[in-house]
């Protein structure tokens, strides 16, 4: 933990970070030109140190200036000014002084449009993997659901009421038919995806479709089944309870149905 911090920046961005340092018990060191002398960054500051005329580049924007008028531990840049200067950060770090943000070679790399572009292909490659990823949510949301349809129908068999099984009440019958038929369809949809991946085609759609599919389904199985358990589906010591709880992963892992429904989207030309 830092001990001293400067804030090589000024106004509200200044002092965003000197709250944040305020509510860590760090103490801060604030930098200001001739135009910025009252500026409330200044006097809510513990330190105040002046830099230069109101002229960024004989301020904000000098160097020199502000590496030598701190004897700070560290330096936040803020955004602007100095931020993504990766002479900046180079100098802090010669001068043993920590940059609060990225280093130098980062900043310089990011600067450069060809190796940026090298350096993003990384977070282009995470975002093809995660179709694989959410494929998974597919036979792990059709397993939950059929393996807690049929242990919920036996709970409803042996749970008697008025003297009849509950499984003899018609509409818990029919919401327990319809959650099977859902969950055929995903069952059907996930084969379809194989065939056309074994085939070599996209599949960005077809797995979203399917993860969308799959959130809606366990979820809506999860919160039927523990409504048909009554107040004993709410012990934690019942299955049912971990489920329902447990269910609303596949609706957030791997990307929100919201994202699903984006890609969707995009991918049909709306």
């Amino acid at each position: 933990m830092f001990k001293k911090i400067l804030i090589a920046n000024r106004g509200e961005i200044a002092i965003r970070v000197l709250n944040t340092c305020r509510e860590m018990g760090i103490e801060t060191v604030s930098v200001y030109s001739d135009a910025d002398e009252k500026a409330i960054h200044v006097l809510s500051s513990d330190e105040a140190v002046y830099i230069g005329a109101s002229e960024p580049s004989e301020s904000y924007l000098n160097i020199d200036k502000i590496i030598k008028d701190t004897n700070s531990e560290a330096i936040h840049p803020g955004y602007g000014f100095l931020s993504e200067n990766s002479d900046f950060s180079k100098r802090c770090e010669k001068e043993g002084i920590v940059f609060i943000g990225p280093g130098s070679k980062a900043i310089k790399d990011l600067g450069d449009k060809i190796t940026s572009r090298k350096m993003g292909e990384g977070f282009i490659q995470q975002m093809m993997q995660f179709q694989h990823e959410r494929f998974s949510a597919l036979p792990t949301a059709y397993i939950g659901a059929i393996d807690t349809i049929n242990a919920t129908v036996e709970y409803l068999k042996g749970r008697v009421v008025f003297g009849k099984p509950l499984i003899a009440k018609q509409v818990l019958r029919h919401r327990i038919a319809q959650w099977l038929t859902e969950a055929e369809a995903l069952k059907r949809l996930t084969y379809h995806i194989v065939q056309m991946k074994m085939n070599g085609q996209d599949v960005t759609k077809e797995i979203s479709m399917g993860k969308l599919l799959s959130g809606q389904l366990i979820n809506k199985v999860a919160d039927g089944c523990l409504q048909m358990h009554g107040g004993m589906g709410f012990m934690n010591e019942m299955k049912i309870s971990r489920f329902f709880r447990d269910a609303k992963l596949i609706s957030i892992g791997g990307g929100a149905d919201e994202v699903m429904c984006e890609i969707i989207s995009k991918t049909s030309g709306i």
